[in-house]
């Protein structure tokens, strides 16, 4: 088989391996590591402690009972809570998972810089592009230092995506290099175990393994290759088996239908939801989102026949196109789910962004047009950034509300468990989200956004407790919140 990564490719497509040397340039990727000392004096300054929504609290309980028994399942992949307990024992339990996040996103942003060289003649400008629209870019940057498994898992897959086109570089005259393919897989087989959603990735490129890589392998090397993944695979799935509850609540996954493509209302078990736009219009809108790449909307009229190069289809094209598809079958819609393949976009974008360089430079407007970028990333991060910080203030605002009413007996509410637990309140918290409740404590307090329960749970359980509470019994308003947030004291059985 011919080798698929060579020097002889269209375009300014390398496909050969640069030493970061172009031109006299000296490489810059270095100073993309300045990311991570950077973040982490934002977070300190700001007070953040990378905790926002349910998923991130049920993430840092699962942190603190890795190696607990006889605790509740965790509803997510072993990964992640795994390596927070493992830099917990150095930093803590919440500063062990903010800093996976954090030099998550610092390495992605290397790699794919590493990436761009493999896959471009011209890397002059790699820096500076990835830093201001990768970096800087309104998506990634609000999610770097959220306690959530996207950042670990895009590191994952696009770590196993660059050893993959290692192992295949200047391979004319000799084998792949079974180091490097051992560690992509490695890494692809740790993303499954991270989010479950990657699979699709993960499936793909153990393909190219499949076609591309083993028949080009010694059989000594070939029962390397299968001996080490099978280990791999086998200790990762021994965690999976004793840490997880087993696709308990992964309805996404499970009611992926094509059907979804032009749906914008589902009923999920995150109760009822409508979109302003059906999945397949908002899966397409993404990729050009100024919040994504921000000029990728005008870049992509500059892509030419020469950007769908077979090594560029193969490792980015393809990928990119199955994720997008994927996403649009599943009942749900969230921006972050488009970070996976961010990486892989922000590679592509970088040929048509260098035509426009050139464009720039013959009329010499490029340092102005770097100044405006910069102002306008500035811009969007910090919108970006907003409704993160004010619901992390939120939920310590609620917490401080409660403490002040330290004697209810319980606290019942919808969406806020994790976060009542993790921040320590005392009192048994009950959900009204599982099962239907009929008797409640007296002097118990009530944390529930009203509003949310007239459409999206209307007719599901938590719509039930909450029409059994007002017709049974009788509450105070204690305090209002952001959000249309309240917080009630159950009285007395309402005589009606």
């Amino acid at each position: 088989m011919k080798e698929l990564i060579s020097h002889n490719q269209p375009d300014s497509v390398n496909l050969g391996y640069s030493d970061g040397i172009k031109n006299g340039m000296k490489n810059t990727d270095k100073y993309l590591w300045l990311f991570f000392p950077a973040f982490l004096a934002g977070v300190y300054l700001l007070d953040f402690n990378g905790l926002y929504g349910q998923d991130a609290f049920e993430y840092y309980r699962c942190s603190c009972e890795v190696f607990l028994k006889n605790t509740e399942p965790c509803h997510f992949p072993v990964i992640y809570p795994l390596y927070g307990k493992m830099i917990a024992f150095v930093a803590g339990e919440i500063m062990g998972l903010q800093l996976i996040s954090i030099l998550a996103a610092t390495a992605i942003l290397f790699i794919v810089s590493k990436l761009i060289r493999l896959f471009y003649s011209d890397t002059s400008e790699v820096t500076i592009y990835v830093f201001l629209f990768g970096g800087l870019s309104a998506y990634f940057f609000r999610s770097v230092p959220l306690v959530m498994s996207d950042m670990l898992n895009t590191l994952l897959i696009t770590g196993g995506l660059y050893f993959l086109v290692l192992s295949q570089k200047d391979t004319e005259h000799k084998k792949p290099q079974l180091l490097w393919v051992i560690f992509s897989v490695l890494l692809l087989l740790q993303a499954v175990f991270t989010r479950y959603a990657s699979g699709v990735l993960v499936l793909y490129y153990l393909g190219c393994f499949l076609f591309l890589v083993i028949p080009r392998l010694t059989i000594r090397q070939n029962f390397i290759l299968i001996l080490s993944g099978g280990v791999i695979l086998s200790v990762l799935s021994l965690l999976q088996y004793e840490f997880i509850a087993q696709g308990k609540n992964h309805s996404h996954l499970l009611n992926w239908s094509f059907r979804n493509f032009l749906l914008s209302e589902f009923s999920t078990g995150d109760g009822n939801l409508k979109f302003r736009v059906n999945n397949f219009m908002y899966g397409l809108f993404n990729q050009i989102h100024p919040g994504f790449i921000l000029p990728s909307g005008l870049l992509i009229f500059l892509f030419s026949r020469k950007s769908f190069s077979s090594s560029f289809l193969i490792y980015l094209w393809i990928p990119a196109v199955l994720y997008l598809v994927f996403l649009m079958g599943i009942p749900f819609q969230n921006t972050r789910f488009y970070l996976l393949v961010f990486p892989v976009w922000l590679i592509l974008f970088y040929g048509p962004f260098m035509k426009a360089i050139e464009l720039l430079e013959k009329v010499r407007l490029k340092r102005v047009f770097y100044g405006i970028v910069l102002i306008t990333q500035g811009v969007l991060c910090y919108y970006s950034v907003q409704p993160t910080l004010l619901q992390n203030r939120l939920e310590k605002k609620m917490v401080q509300a409660i403490h002040n009413h330290s004697s209810a007996p319980a606290i019942y509410t919808m969406g806020m468990e994790g976060m009542l637990k993790s921040y320590k309140i005392t009192a048994p918290v009950t959900s009204l989200y599982y099962e239907k409740i009929t008797q409640y404590k007296e002097n118990s307090l009530i944390l529930i956004q009203p509003q949310a329960f007239e459409y999206q749970w209307k007719g599901k359980i938590p719509g039930e407790n909450l029409s059994f509470i007002r017709n049974h019994y009788q509450t105070d308003t204690l305090a209002h919140f952001e959000k249309g947030w309240e917080l009630y004291l159950l009285k007395t059985l309402n005589p009606r």
